[in-house]
């Protein structure tokens, strides 16, 4: 016996048709469309996919034109300002018997004036002072300590009752209302061959002094009579100024040969046994 399966449509019915002579059933339809479920299914399944897709593209759509970024968030930082009145400055002014009336105004760091700062007062600074333009003091300055300064200094004039510098260059004269006082270290001095057997002393700078010289007991020659050796070389031959102290200093007739580093007292005259003769001397570049 053979079976045979067929797909049909719910709208559709079969009928069997016998036969007489027992053949196979002839299987006859009913009029009207022949589809299976399966591709009614997948139809289905098509349509019900295309309706989701466009439902999330139109979500999408609202979220994009409907969304907005979120605010920035903004820090509002409030400065506390106190104007002070005419009575509280008056209070800051007053004096009492020609003492001031102890008055403390606090200022927090990076405090901005707007305007001209007074001080009628005395005002100390407990930390350092940084001025980013220029600094005008209408009256006098003091400075306890020490005043460093890295530019020029322009000054129509400046009294000082001490000055100590490395190194000073004038455009124009220099006047001197005091003594000229040399410093520095002091230079060694030697007796040469004209004061045979002597000694030889120094009192003074390289830029100036007293020298005497107190030959030997022997014999004694013109020529050189003593050497200086200065504590510090010049630049340049320096121009010495030899001047003799007393008469028997200045009967030797005495000059002078310098170089960098020295200068020599010569003889024209040949110098006495056992006597001392003095010089002063200047030394400038």
């Amino acid at each position: 016996m053979i079976t045979m399966t067929m797909e049909y449509d719910t709208d559709s019915s079969l009928e069997e048709i016998g036969t007489a002579d027992g053949q196979q059933p002839a299987l006859s339809q009913k009029t009207g469309p022949t589809s299976s479920p399966r591709r009614s299914n997948r139809r289905l399944l098509l349509w019900i996919g295309i309706g989701l897709l466009i439902l999330v593209i139109g979500l999408l759509i609202i979220r994009l034109t409907t969304h907005q970024p979120p605010a920035k968030t903004t820090t509002t930082v409030n400065v506390n300002t106190q104007s002070l009145s005419p009575g509280t400055l008056q209070k800051l002014e007053q004096q009492n018997a020609g003492s001031v009336i102890t008055q403390q105004l606090t200022i927090a760091p990076s405090t901005l004036f707007k305007n001209d700062l007074k001080v009628q007062g005395q005002t100390s600074l407990a930390q350092n002072l940084q001025i980013a333009k220029n600094l005008t003091v209408d009256g006098s300055a003091n400075v306890a300590g020490d005043v460093s300064v890295s530019g020029l200094i322009s000054a129509t004039a400046i009294s000082v009752s001490s000055l100590n510098l490395k190194t000073l260059q004038l455009g124009g004269d220099l006047n001197f209302g005091g003594h000229i006082t040399p410093t520095g270290s002091r230079p060694t001095i030697a007796p040469n061959v004209a004061a045979t057997g002597g000694t030889a002393t120094v009192d003074g700078t390289d830029t100036s002094g007293t020298l005497s010289i107190t030959t030997g007991s022997g014999t004694q020659i013109a020529g050189e009579l003593a050497i200086l050796t200065f504590s510090k070389a010049f630049a340049t031959n320096p121009r010495v100024q030899l001047t003799p102290v007393g008469a028997s200093s200045a009967a030797l007739q005495a000059y002078v040969s310098q170089g960098v580093r020295f200068f020599t007292i010569e003889t024209g005259n040949t110098p006495s046994a056992s006597v001392t003769y003095v010089f002063n001397y200047f030394v400038t570049q």
